[in-house]
C-alpha cells in the first residue's frame, strides 16, 4: 500500500481545531515578510506544521534580500534549529520542513519527521524512505536537499530540481514525480525563503 495523501488544509485545520478546543489564543500574521505566502496560505502552512502555536517563524534567508548565495544562506540558516524552506516558481509555491538544523557537512542527517509541501496543490508529501538511497535532508557548501532528489536547491539557486518518490512522496508515477512541485524536474525558483519554525 502507498502512502494516504494528505492536504495541508486538513492538517492545519485538525490543529486549528485542538487549539480552539484547548482555549490557546490564535496567533497573529506569521510568515508576514513572505513574498511568496498569501496571508491564508500562511495561515494554513503554519498549522499545519509541528509545534504551531509556540512562536512565530522569523526569516533567516531570503534571495530577495540576502541574494542567490549558497554561502549566506548555511551562514545565516545551519545549526539553527528547524527551518521551513519556501520556493516559487511562477504561480507554483512548495517547500519543505526541515526538522533537523541543517548543516553544510556533506553527510546524510536527519528525521522521518522532515516533509515536503506543495501550497499550490495542497498536498503534503511525507518521508518515506524507500529508494536505496533515501535520506532525510543532506547538506553540501553549494547546496541542500530533501532526500538524494526529491528536491535539491544548489548552485547558487540556478541548478535546482525535483523528482519526488525517491525518499519523500504519496506515490506518484515517476513524470508526476518530476512535475509536481516546480512543473518541471529542473527550474530556477523565482524566490526562496528560510524559515526558522519552532
Amino acid at each position: 500500500g502507498g502512502v494516504a495523501p494528505s492536504s495541508l488544509t486538513a492538517q492545519s485545520d485538525s490543529k486549528r481545531r485542538t487549539m480552539a478546543s484547548e482555549a490557546l489564543s490564535p496567533i497573529g500574521h506569521v510568515f508576514g515578510m513572505s513574498r511568496i505566502l498569501s496571508r491564508t496560505d500562511s495561515q494554513t502552512l503554519y498549522f499545519a506544521l509541528p509545534g504551531c502555536g509556540d512562536l512565530e517563524p522569523r526569516l533567516l534567508f531570503a534571495t530577495w534580500k540576502d541574494g542567490r548565495n549558497m554561502a549566506k544562506l548555511h551562514a545565516l540558516v545551519d545549526a539553527n534549529g528547524p527551518t521551513t524552506i519556501l520556493l516559487k516558481v511562477g504561480a507554483r509555491a512548495f517547500g519543505g520542513f526541515a526538522a533537523t538544523p541543517w548543516n553544510s557537512k556533506g553527510v546524510r542527517f536527519g528525521t522521518p519527521k522532515s516533509f515536503l509541501f506543495s501550497i499550490d496543490q495542497d498536498m503534503v508529501l511525507p518521508y518515506h524512505g524507500k529508494g536505496e538511497q533515501a535520506c532525510c535532508l543532506f547538506g553540501s557548501p553549494t547546496s541542500i536537499s530533501f532526500g538524494t532528489r526529491d528536491l535539491v536547491v544548489a548552485d547558487n539557486f540556478a541548478s535546482c530540481s525535483s523528482q519526488l518518490e525517491s525518499a519523500y512522496g504519496i506515490g506518484l508515477s515517476e513524470e508526476e514525480a518530476g512535475k509536481f512541485l516546480a512543473g518541471s524536474t529542473q527550474f530556477v525558483p523565482d524566490e526562496v525563503e528560510v524559515w526558522k519554525t519552532f
